[in-house]
């Protein structure tokens, strides 16, 4: 266990999470700094999967980690709310790309601690004490990947949290697939608070299969198990068979609302940890893959001019990001204080929209002027809904 006289082993940064935010980093990281990464858990396990673009995934070699590569992407709701969008999607391989990226990281010499928790930090002038279950690491930057239940986050008090999306589901082989289509949402069956389905095609008769739903208080994991049970039984998208094959039920939560401005000296926090909003199409991932190389230019120059803990200030994050963020911010609030009318009035309004504005809007890639136009039309629409 962690303790005062434990072996303090000496690194530039230490980065706290092994999911794709912390691995990449870490490897990024690596090639001009000395680095360790920790994980509470065994390196390589995810309760998530992710959908994403080819272009995101290739900026980091990372193409050859897709499943499947569906062409439209569609959302609705039973009270006739519906929207279709083409465009360059692609499935992950969650288990592969993991693999990939710890790899990487051993060819990069960095060291992986895994089974190991952060148990609390010390600033000293010219480094941080980081005590773990295992070892003390003395460093200069922190680099936290811990995801939106970040211990860091919960202990300075860095998050406003408004709500939660909690997910449950699994992948399902041998199913009668009726559509390649990634399915975004659906609301197929009644509940409040609306409990949406989702389906990601991952080969012609297999796919991930979970249901969210947007609540203020996290829900009994039970519930959640029992919508989803129903909802493979009975939706418009796909049929069990006999040979029906259940993957690892994977069960979480993410949290929904913003992070404070304030700022930790040498702490940089990155994915879920560093944003906290709804996960649109995989927003915490995309946003990793979008963002990591400049957030790491940031860090390293960071640290190659300064020979103490590294400053306060957060990465340069675009502005139109952040615009971007607030809009979708704005969406989850009304959807958690919504029933399936909102949900609804969204998906109209989105399918009022040109294709490449919507699909900028589900990737998170819009432009000054596509942003404008949504931040006028979709509140306008949601209030109206709710009056």
């Amino acid at each position: 266990m962690g303790r005062e006289g434990a072996f303090v082993r000496p690194f530039d940064i230490l980065v706290v999470g092994g999911g794709p935010a912390g691995l990449l980093t870490a490897a990024e990281l690596s090639e001009k700094h000395r680095v360790a990464l920790i994980d509470s858990k065994r390196l390589g396990q995810t309760s998530k999967f992710w959908v994403t673009t080819r272009r995101r995934l290739q900026k980091y070699e990372l193409q050859d980690c897709v499943l499947s590569a569906p062409s439209k992407m569609t959302a609705g709701t039973f009270l006739g709310g519906y929207v279709a969008v083409d465009g360059d999607f692609a499935v992950v391989n969650d288990r592969r790309i993991l693999e990939v990226l710890i790899e990487r990281c051993r060819q990069r010499s960095v060291r992986l601690v895994e089974n190991c928790s952060l148990i609390s930090l010390k600033w000293c002038s010219d480094h941080i004490q980081a005590c773990t279950t295992d070892d003390s690491f003395s460093v200069r930057a922190i680099v936290d990947a811990s995801g939106g239940s970040s211990s860091i986050a919960s202990t300075f008090r860095l998050h406003k949290i408004d709500g939660f999306y909690a997910v449950y589901g699994c992948e399902l082989k041998n199913i009668e697939m009726k559509s390649q289509d990634i399915v975004l949402g659906y609301v197929a069956q009644l509940g409040d608070p609306p409990p949406i389905f989702e389906i990601v095609p991952t080969g012609e008769n297999s796919a991930y299969c979970v249901v969210f739903i947007f609540s203020r208080s996290l829900l009994a994991p039970d519930i959640l198990a029992t919508s989803f049970e129903r909802h493979c039984r009975h939706n418009p998208f796909f049929s069990l068979t006999t040979n029906t094959e259940q993957g690892e039920r994977k069960a979480g939560a993410i949290a929904i609302g913003h992070r404070y401005r304030r700022k930790l000296p040498g702490i940089l926090s990155v994915g879920e940890a560093a944003m906290i909003q709804p996960p649109l199409m995989g927003t915490a991932f995309n946003e990793v893959l979008e963002h990591t190389h400049s957030i790491c230019r940031h860090l390293s120059q960071e640290l190659l001019t300064n020979s103490s803990i590294v400053g306060a200030a957060g990465p340069p994050y675009p502005l139109l990001k952040r615009a971007q963020d607030r809009l979708q911010l704005f969406m989850a609030r009304r959807l958690i204080t919504g029933n399936v009318e909102a949900f609804d009035a969204t998906l109209r309004a989105v399918a009022k929209l040109p294709n490449d504005i919507a699909f900028n809007f589900f990737s998170n890639e819009l432009s000054w002027s596509q942003l404008l136009r949504l931040s006028l039309l979709l509140p306008n629409i949601l209030t109206r809904n709710q009056a």
